[in-house]
């Protein structure tokens, strides 16, 4: 008779989170019973709660085969030595205590690498910070950094030992508590910026052609990371005052000195930086909670740039129709920029 199969990652994850189907729970009730070995794995991973907030240290196709491959050989049979029973009974134990006792240590060893990998992936803190519409948040973590989400923005933060990690959608200001043992690293598209004891600015909507970088004090690292990316993967250090634009091909153009425009906002003004009609009804929608629509293709292309330092709803439509040539045509939140004729 064959040995069960040994349950996949998802059932065993099914089956501690008392989630399983009772075929299921039956398979794994099968795999326990066939060696106290599986009992003992599956008993020390609920124990160690490994599974936890998506934590599966042990979940790999090549570590399962190795430990099933290790665990499932049979020591060798005793071989008794003629003429002396004691010799016999000596040797007998010596290869099935010592088979015994390898395959403890396998045993021993495998889950003493898994405490470790859990104690240093184990989450310690996580928080999820979405915002609308004219909407800033501000979130303060256990390690003591500050970030600051501007609006319509999704931020999800998590804390391990092996480091920090933001997963951005919108834009946010980072002031980061440096820990060389921890790393901070914030993936907005097909980036990755690494703190390296800084004050930071990343900007990542999904309507955006591309991702900015811009740094306030200290330094950074910026990283494409698709490989599929049709321009060539790079990787850019920024120091004070610099930006740095990441294109959906990968592309890295690096602006020295050119942080401004991307960190304006946090001092509550509005920037235009050469976009088009589009882009700016987009961002003014954001600001004050309003849909903004451009009516004909041809003002939609049209490029503009300007800098509102105390922007109101009222003057920002006004000074924009003005400088294209539009009409602001507004019905409560509702408006619509026509080109005269």
């Amino acid at each position: 008779m064959t040995d069960p199969e040994r349950p996949n990652d998802d059932q065993l994850e099914r089956h501690l989170a008392g989630e399983s189907t009772p075929a299921e729970r039956a398979a794994i009730d099968r795999w326990r019973r066939a060696d106290p070995r599986n009992a003992t794995l599956l008993d020390a991973l609920r124990a160690r709660g490994a599974l936890r907030l998506g934590q599966r240290p042990w979940a790999t196709d090549a570590r399962w085969a190795a430990l099933r491959s290790l665990l499932s050989e049979s020591p060798a049979p005793a071989r008794r030595v003629r003429g002396d029973a004691l010799a016999g009974r000596t040797h007998a134990w010596s290869v099935g205590r010592i088979g015994r006792l390898a395959a403890a240590f396998v045993t021993t060893a495998v889950l003493a690498a898994s405490a470790v990998y859990y104690r240093d992936h184990h989450v310690l803190e996580a928080r999820f910070v979405t915002t609308g519409r004219a909407e800033r948040r501000t979130l303060h973590t256990g390690d003591g950094s500050v970030i600051t989400v501007g609006p319509s923005s999704t931020m999800r933060y998590s804390a391990q030992r092996s480091g920090r990690s933001v997963e951005l959608h919108g834009l946010a200001r980072f002031v980061v508590v440096h820990d060389a043992a921890q790393p901070f690293r914030v993936h907005a598209g097909i980036t990755e910026t690494t703190d390296v004891g800084t004050d930071f600015v990343v900007r990542a909507y999904d309507a955006d052609r591309t991702v900015g970088v811009a740094v306030t004090t200290g330094e950074v690292e910026v990283a494409t990371l698709d490989r599929e990316a049709p321009g060539r993967p790079g990787k850019a250090t920024l120091r004070a005052g610099d930006g740095v634009h990441v294109g959906r091909d990968g592309a890295l153009t690096i602006d020295k000195g050119g942080a401004a425009s991307l960190t304006y906002w946090l001092d509550g003004r509005l920037v235009l930086d050469n976009v088009s009609m589009a882009e700016a009804g987009l961002e003014i929608s954001r600001w004050f909670d309003v849909d903004v629509r451009i009516a004909d293709s041809a003002l939609a292309r049209r490029r503009v740039t300007a800098i509102y330092t105390t922007p109101t709803l009222d003057g920002v439509l006004g000074a924009l129709g003005a400088s294209v040539g539009a009409r602001v045509e507004r019905n409560g939140a509702s408006i619509v920029l026509r080109s005269v004729r």
